[in-house]
This record gives C-alpha cells, sequence and structure tokens, in this order.
C-alpha cells in the first residue's frame, strides 16, 4: 500500500503493520476485548424471554389451554435469559499477544472484568492446529494444551497453512521442544 501511494505521490504514508509478522516483537492474534454494554445485554435476555413466553401467550389469546411445551418453554426462557444476562461477555472471544517467552490471554470474565492468562514455554503439553468449520480450510486454530490440563484455544487464524505457520512461530518463540508440537 505505501509502495503504490509512493507511485501517485501521496506523503507520509505508512506502510500497514502485520501483526503476524514474525519481525515484530509481538504478534497479535483476534481483536481486543470489551464488554457488552449492560443495556445491551439487557435488551437481548429480555427478547429471549420474550420469545418463549410467545407461544404460551397464543394460546390463552386464542382461549386454548396451555400444552405441555408451552408450559416448558417459560422455565426454560427464564434460565435461557438468566444465562444470556450472565454469561454474555464469554462471547467475546479472547486476545493473544504473543511475545518472546509466553503468551498473554485476555478475556473477560462472566461479569463483564478483564482476565489475563499467562502462558510459558515450560507449561506447555503440546501445541496442535485443529479446524472449525466443514471446510478442510475454512477458519483453522491454534490450539495449546499445558501440563496443569487447561487448553487455550486461540481466535480464528484463516487457512491451515498460516494456522501451522502462527503455531510454528508460536513453538520459536517459546522455546518448545519437538515433543510437545504437534503441528
Amino acid at each position: 500500500m505505501a509502495r503504490i501511494a509512493a507511485q501517485f505521490d501521496v506523503p507520509d504514508v505508512e506502510a500497514p503493520a502485520n501483526p503476524l509478522d514474525a519481525s515484530n516483537p509481538e504478534m497479535h492474534l483476534g481483536d481486543p476485548v470489551e464488554p457488552f454494554s449492560a443495556r445491551d445485554i439487557r435488551i437481548v435476555a429480555l427478547i429471549v424471554a420474550t420469545l418463549s413466553a410467545v407461544p404460551y401467550a397464543y394460546r390463552l389469546w386464542r382461549g386454548l389451554s396451555p400444552g405441555p411445551i408451552d408450559l416448558m418453554l417459560l422455565p426454560l426462557g427464564a434460565i435461557a435469559a438468566f444465562a444470556v444476562y450472565r454469561f454474555a461477555n464469554l462471547a467475546t472471544g479472547a486476545f493473544w499477544i504473543i511475545r518472546r517467552r509466553d503468551i498473554r490471554v485476555e478475556r473477560l470474565s462472566g461479569d463483564g472484568k478483564p482476565r489475563a492468562d499467562h502462558i510459558e514455554g515450560h507449561d506447555v503439553k503440546t501445541i496442535t492446529v485443529e479446524r472449525r468449520g466443514r471446510s478442510e480450510d475454512e477458519h483453522c486454530i491454534v490450539v495449546i494444551r499445558l501440563r496443569s490440563g487447561q487448553r487455550f484455544r486461540s481466535p480464528r487464524i484463516g487457512s491451515r497453512n498460516e494456522a501451522r505457520a502462527v503455531a510454528a512461530e508460536i513453538v520459536r518463540r517459546l522455546g518448545i521442544g519437538a515433543e510437545s508440537n504437534r503441528i
């Protein structure tokens, strides 16, 4: 992009930073996490609760007695609305900062508070590449399993080859031995 701008005599154009470039001191995977607004969470929880009550209300409005499915949807809707209200921020994903000798994984807890985990090379049991989706090269991820049994899944990376390249760079930066590398 900077090369094209220079051809058109556009001044002061910086080359875009590639977060996956191995020459960067930090590689970034995913987007920085931010909690959903409390207002948006309440609106979605209200919509979920309302949708579960619609069949029950419709049967009452038509003068029919509610069936067992209608009666089951009411508590299930309340449970689903509570789950949305309590755990919506868990759906924001994770932001990985890969540095030399460690990885910082930033996530949100259920109540929207940020939390960070650190992964060091000596803690890693295995690193693998898994795919998410149906096709062979559709949204692959890097999975890091720690010796403690904890597992970290990266944000979606892209094709299998891209995910393998990122995993190889993680192995190089963490200084992991060949026995842990299952790429």
